[in-house]
């Protein structure tokens, strides 16, 4: 982590892309701005140091060569840093969650949904985050997952961190002082990362087949037809925009949801 984050800010420094002018978020281009932020929340997603005990990262469950979900294939429910205490669910991924629409009942009838509508949104399989910012800051307050006690368990890591001076660049000098406030910066800059595209980056075949990159084999062109025709897949995985996720299970007369991962 050390290494990575130093060679990181050098190239940076070296480049003349990173400057000091203050407060990075007062700076007069807003695309640098971005990159800053998003910087900052990729060192936070990766940092090992903001579980309690160390060793797990946001990475860990959402791995980018597992499409940013959890890599462990083996176990049907995602392992927290206590190695004896796993999630109720699997972790799902994050990538391209920014599409996510906040959790709403949606009346339109699908053909096939024999409910006549269903709930549509959020985040995590249950929904019950409605935006990235939120999502990123459950997961380190989870005893089943990164097992922080509270935040302040959480911006004392981000304090004795290497990127702390970065943090403070990226938020002001006193952006680490008060415990929410800089709880509140940590999940903007993680929900900033998740938003880059870096984790969307559109890059698969089917993205390069619609731009006319690339053509599909005679068995992948059999299985886009199964998936919008006969067998009705698009029915709940909308191909007119990155999918949201659907709950079917949830209906209008029993709308509470669990808590669960």
């Amino acid at each position: 982590m050390r290494s990575k984050f130093i060679a990181t800010l050098s190239a940076l420094v070296l480049s003349g892309v990173l400057a000091f002018p203050g407060t990075i978020l007062e700076a007069k281009a807003t695309e640098l701005s971005t990159l800053y932020l998003e910087l900052l929340g990729k060192f936070m997603f990766f940092d090992t140091d903001l579980s309690s005990p160390d060793g797990q990262a946001c990475a860990s469950c959402h791995m980018p060569e597992t499409g940013f979900a959890d890599p462990n294939r083996y176990i049907p429910v995602s392992q927290g840093v206590i190695g004896t205490r796993f999630g109720d669910r699997n972790a799902p991924s994050v990538a391209y969650a920014r599409y996510s629409p906040t959790l709403h009942w949606d009346p339109t009838p699908l053909i096939g949904n024999m409910m006549q509508g269903m709930y549509v949104g959020g985040l995590f399989w249950d929904g019950r985050a409605n935006t990235l910012e939120d999502q990123a800051g459950q997961p380190p307050l989870n005893i089943l997952e990164m097992n922080n006690p509270d935040k302040e368990s959480v911006v004392g890591a981000i304090r004795d961190s290497q990127y702390a001076f970065f943090f403070r660049l990226v938020f002001g000098a006193n952006a680490l002082d008060n415990v929410e406030a800089a709880f509140q910066y940590a999940t903007q800059a993680i929900a900033a990362y998740e938003r880059s595209s870096e984790v969307t980056p559109f890059t698969s075949k089917y993205d390069y087949y619609l731009d006319g990159k690339v053509q599909l084999t005679a068995a992948e062109k059999n299985g886009l037809e199964l998936f919008t025709g006969k067998a009705k897949c698009v029915n709940c995985h909308s191909m007119d925009n990155p999918d949201p996720a659907r709950f079917p299970g949830l209906s209008p007369c029993s709308p509470t949801l669990d808590t669960r991962i």
